[in-house]
This record gives structure tokens, C-alpha cells and sequence, in this order.
């Protein structure tokens, strides 16, 4: 190596190179290296002492540990790791003092180090492609910061402190589970790129009015109104097609079908989903509003039940909402619904049965069908379940006690902390009243 100790630049990407030699030490004048497209499990120890290096490549390789000692390079200004096996990164990468860009994206990180905020040069920072839950309220010390990526994890949220990067321009928050923004995202008001699609936003905060930069912005596959227009500054945006909440009907009828005491909120949150198939975010919080009919009108319980007997013929719509506000939707009907249908029969005595079915975009019915030999057929998207008595009437598996699906009108049900948007879902139940069918008619 004596006669490369006035190197400056070394390029050894694409081989197979799975271990570093000592003697790379000796390379003291050394400033970019590429080491990308390898065969490295580690960053190798002995590069910690090429002090004078300002770039280093190590993308593309097996990589599952960086170094501790990687803080040594107190001159380098590009780092690049990604497309490797990253699960987390050391806290000293904090005391890179002089790093204006780091690539992480494509690993398997879970987290990003609290020091990361003491990097006050940084400019660009991808992290996207990884698995991060949640963002550290130290990223909000970035002044420096101009890009950031973290599209493509797991984040359910977005830290208030990221309001705090000045001069953040392009900002990647696309393909998470982020319920809400914060009211501080107003703030970025050097923002000229905003991805927000694919996340589980139900309202955008007024906040979002001050973004008078902003020539970019995507929020289609959230939970907002579908088809609406956004204006912010002088630009209008398309919100796009949406997802939807709905009721997970086969879980909604096994509950039905197997129970005899009443379903808890808890239970009835769990059979909620997204008709995309992604994972519901624990921060969504739901209230049930109360009951409706099929024409919107509140209606009370005890006009439909007397104990356990259905008293009058016709829907019951359960609705759940996810609260919130904001300049879009500007209105408490701005999310999507989705139907459960559930059919009960009676006969002249009082006695009750059922079946049901539904959807996930409102549509479904639910009607109640009998014949000469006293069965009973549900039309909708959904799975249902029958039986019948000896002397032909329709029931399912519960025989009474029709009315325990249905929770306390205005009570909370959760699946984690924060405030959101707004987002229904319907729980129809419809009810047929009917004559008794013996099968020798």
C-alpha cells in the first residue's frame, strides 16, 4: 500500500469483498471511498481511521452492524448504507458533526437514534423502505435538514417537532399508517413537496393553509371524502380515490353466532378493517354516535325491543366515528361507510331468528326470504348463518337476547392514544316481521 498513500479517491464496488485489509490504515490522504456491491456483514473497524475521508459508499452489501467507532470520521459528509440489513444504528452516529447526507433506506431499522438530532448539518436523510414505528422528537433539531424520506414503514404518527425544520422542502410520509398530522406541519413553510397517499388520514389540519410553497401533494388511499379538492396557496389538489372502514362481517356473524352475553367494545373495534386489507393504526379512536335509520334519523332502541323480543319491524344502523376536524372534510359526513346486515324473522308469537350479510361501501341488503319449508336466504356481500325450528320459523343461533350487539350510545371504544379525523362505519340491522310457515302447508 506505500505506493497508494497519496490516494485520494478508491472505488472497489461491484466484487466480492467480504473482509477489509488492516493495511487500508495507511491510506491517510483517502477522501471518497466505494465499497458498495459487496460481500460486507459489518463496517469494517479499520476505516474508522481514515480520518480525512468526506465520502463513504457501503450501500448494496449484507451489512447488519455499523461500528460505534464510525463517529471517528469527523470529516465525512456523505454516508451511504443502504440496501443492506440494518437493524438499527448506533447512538454515535449523532457525532458525525460534518455529515450533510445519510442513506439508511432499504434496511430493516426499527427506530432511528435520538442522536440523530444532533446532526445540525444534515441536509438530506432517507430512512424509507424500513420498518420504523415512530420518528424521534429529536429530528425536529435538523435545521439544516432539506429532504426527508420515510415513506414505505410502519409510522402511526408524526411527531409535533417536525414543524420544527425550517428549511425542509421535500417531505416523504406516503405508504405508513399515519392517522393524524400534526398542526404544526403548518410550519414547514419552505415546503414545496408534500407525500401523504396511502396512510389512514382522516381529516388534514387547517394548519396545512399556510403551506404557500407547496406545488406538490398526494392523498389518495387515505380515509378522507373521495373526489374532493384541496386548495393550499394557490394550488388545488385532488384528494383521489379512498380507502374504507368496514366491518369485518364474517367476524361480526361468528360473534353473533357464538355469543349469549353482550359483545364488548373492545370486540366490536376489533372486527373493524380497512377494505384495502391493511392493518387498522392502534392511534384511530372511536366513539359509537348512536343509532340511525336507513334515512338518517336518530331513533331509540326501546322503540324496536322489549327485552329480548324484537317489538317492530325495520334497520337499525349502528355508527362508529373516528373524530376530528380540519379544512378537508369540513363537514362530520366526510368519510365512507361500510354496511353489516343482519336479518331477523318473527313470527306472530314474538319469536325471533335470523341471518345476515354486507359490504364495505354501504351498499349491501340484507333482506329476509322464507319459503314452504322454513328456510332462510341473506342477499349481500357478506357471510350469514341459518337454522329453523321444527315447525319451519327461521332463527339463528341466537334465540334471544337480539339486542346484544349493541353498546351504550356514546361511549368511547380505542385501540391506542390520539385524536383523529373523521371516519365511519354502519352496523345495519334489519328486522322482518313474519307469519309462522309450518312445513306439511
Amino acid at each position: 500500500m506505500e505506493l497508494f498513500t497519496n490516494l485520494e479517491y478508491l472505488s472497489l464496488a461491484g466484487n466480492t469483498i467480504s473482509k477489509i485489509p488492516d493495511v487500508f490504515a495507511d491510506l491517510k490522504k483517502l477522501l471518497e471511498l466505494n465499497l458498495s456491491d459487496n460481500k460486507l456483514t459489518e463496517v469494517p473497524t479499520v476505516l474508522t481511521k481514515l480520518e480525512n475521508l468526506e465520502i463513504l459508499s457501503l450501500n448494496d452489501n449484507d451489512i447488519t452492524k455499523v461500528t460505534a467507532d464510525i463517529s471517528k470520521l469527523q470529516n465525512l459528509k456523505l454516508l451511504e448504507l443502504q440496501n443492506n440489513k440494518l437493524k438499527e444504528l448506533p447512538a454515535s452516529i449523532g457525532d458525525l458533526k460534518n455529515l450533510e447526507e445519510l442513506y439508511v433506506h432499504n434496511n430493516e431499522l426499527t427506530k432511528l437514534p435520538d442522536s440523530i438530532g444532533k446532526l445540525s448539518n444534515l441536509t438530506s436523510l432517507t430512512a424509507h423502505d424500513n420498518k420504523l414505528k415512530e420518528l424521534p422528537a429529536s429530528i425536529g433539531n435538523l435545521q439544516a435538514l432539506e429532504h426527508l424520506s420515510v415513506h414505505h414503514n410502519q409510522l402511526n404518527k408524526v411527531p409535533d417537532s417536525v414543524g420544527k425544520l425550517a428549511n425542509l422542502e421535500v417531505l416523504y410520509l406516503d405508504h405508513n399508517n399515519i392517522v393524524r398530522l400534526p398542526d404544526s406541519i403548518g410550519d414547514l413553510t419552505k415546503l414545496v413537496e408534500l407525500y401523504l397517499n396511502d396512510n389512514q388520514l382522516t381529516s388534514l389540519p387547517n394548519s396545512l393553509l399556510k403551506l404557500k410553497n407547496v406545488e406538490e401533494l398526494t392523498l389518495e388511499n387515505n380515509l378522507l371524502k373521495t373526489g374532493g379538492i384541496v386548495k393550499v396557496g394557490d394550488e388545488s389538489f385532488k384528494v383521489g380515490k379512498q380507502d374504507q372502514l368496514q366491518w369485518n362481517t364474517k367476524e361480526v356473524m361468528k360473534a353473533i353466532d357464538s355469543k349469549k352475553e353482550m359483545l364488548t367494545e373492545k370486540e366490536l373495534l376489533a372486527m373493524l378493517e380497512l377494505a384495502s386489507g391493511r392493518k387498522l393504526s392502534p392511534e384511530h379512536k372511536f366513539i359509537f354516535e348512536g343509532y340511525f335509520d336507513d334515512k338518517g334519523n336518530e331513533i331509540k332502541l326501546s322503540d324496536y325491543f322489549s327485552g329480548d323480543k324484537v317489538i317492530k319491524s325495520g334497520s337499525i344502523n349502528l355508527r362508529v366515528r373516528s373524530e376530528g376536524t380540519g379544512i378537508y372534510p369540513n363537514d362530520s359526513d366526510n368519510a365512507v361507510t361500510g354496511n353489516f346486515k343482519y336479518t331477523l324473522t318473527v313470527d306472530d308469537d314474538g319469536n325471533g331468528g335470523g341471518n345476515g350479510g354486507g359490504n364495505g361501501n354501504g351498499n349491501g341488503n340484507g333482506n329476509g326470504n322464507g319459503n314452504g319449508n322454513g328456510t332462510g336466504t341473506t342477499t349481500g356481500g357478506g357471510n350469514g348463518s341459518t337454522g329453523t325450528t321444527p315447525d319451519g320459523d327461521i332463527v339463528t343461533t341466537i334465540e334471544e337476547g337480539t339486542t346484544t350487539l349493541l353498546p351504550q350510545t356514546g361511549s368511547e371504544i380505542t385501540k391506542g392514544l390520539g385524536i383523529t379525523g373523521v371516519a365511519t362505519a354502519l352496523l345495519g340491522l334489519f328486522f322482518v316481521r313474519r307469519k309462522k310457515v309450518n312445513k306439511e302447508q
